[in-house]
């Protein structure tokens, strides 16, 4: 070919090239996969982190204080290989504590350093950490109380109504001998409610200690008190007369006792006069100004009060 075919042979190929946009797409592409298939056939070198695995470990011990979970590592491997798989999967340090009652130190070294893959892939160096010390205790596990560090106020007009709910009153704590025997006691946060008018309803984290090595069953507590609107009730009860001779009339002036009840509304709508028993014992009467102190029964929990201490007796 003479120069001057070839000169115009490259000019026809430049033409082709700045008219045609999807020619030169086309051809770029090619020339990128080429290029990416080439260089990941070469090999490479690269930062990955790789889990650190406990084995074996005896029955009944636990880790006395954490250790690393993760190893950062240098691996070498052709790119293909790099880029096929996740490494962090199947690339590991792996600790047998077997052998180990107490203590050990493993150094990360190719020894302990598994490859799971179908791939060649080359430990270069391990960066952090490089050795690993292992402290092993007793597990133990035991209940501790929970001791609540949170109070509450009620806005004006309000009561509590019903019992107190804690659930849980205690915890399972598990961990090591050495940590779990200093925990006698957990508390929850410091709480503070004011001015409640609705139910009180809350969970409170409890302070928890070690986490990393100790577990715990529960991690907070839940609170419960019914709330309800404070409101009172009036009603009038007989008064009952024991003891008194069969062949004698005896009466009480007045007959019956004005009975006020205050607390919830919703507790005093079950409280009558039926719930109160109001009796003098003819027995104690005082003779000199014909009065009987009144005897009261009952089994109401919210507080009352009775209009009369005392009555006057009539006997004939």
């Amino acid at each position: 070919m003479t120069k001057e075919k070839f000169t115009k042979l490259l000019k026809v190929i430049y033409t082709i090239f700045r008219k045609d946009f999807r020619t030169k797409a086309v051809i770029f592409t090619i020339g990128f996969i080429l290029w990416f298939y080439i260089n990941l056939e070469k090999d490479f070198e690269t930062n990955v982190q790789v889990p650190i695995r406990l084995t074996n470990k005896k029955y009944q011990r636990t880790l006395l204080d954490t250790i690393s979970s993760m190893a950062h590592i240098k691996i070498k491997s052709k790119g293909k290989f790099i880029m096929a798989t996740n490494l962090a999967e199947k690339l590991y340090f792996e600790l047998d504590l077997s052998g180990v009652d107490k203590k050990k130190t493993f150094f990360l070294d190719p020894d302990i350093f598994y490859n799971k893959t179908s791939f060649e892939i080359e430990l270069i160096s391990v960066q952090y950490p490089q050795k690993i010390n292992v402290v092993l205790d007793s597990l133990v596990r035991k209940k501790v109380p929970i001791e609540l560090k949170t109070n509450y106020t009620l806005a004006s007009g309000y009561v509590t109504t019903g019992g107190f709910s804690q659930e849980p009153d205690s915890v399972i704590v598990s961990g090591p001998l050495k940590k779990v025997t200093g925990i006698q006691k957990l508390y929850t946060e410091t709480r503070i409610d004011s001015n409640l008018s609705n139910d009180y309803n809350i969970s409170v984290p409890l302070v928890l200690q070690n986490k990393a090595t100790i577990q715990y069953s529960h991690k907070s507590v839940n609170l419960f008190q019914k709330i309800a609107i404070k409101g009172s009730n009036v009603f009038k009860a007989p008064i009952i007369i024991t003891n008194a001779p069969s062949n004698r009339k005896v009466m009480t002036t007045p007959i019956s006792v004005e009975i006020k009840v205050f607390g919830p509304v919703n507790e005093l709508q079950k409280i009558s006069a039926e719930d109160f028993v109001i009796k003098i014992d003819y027995n104690q009467i005082n003779k000199e100004d014909m009065t009987a102190e009144i005897i009261s029964e009952t089994d109401v929990k919210v507080k009352w009060n009775i209009s009369n201490k005392k009555v006057k007796v009539i006997e004939f």
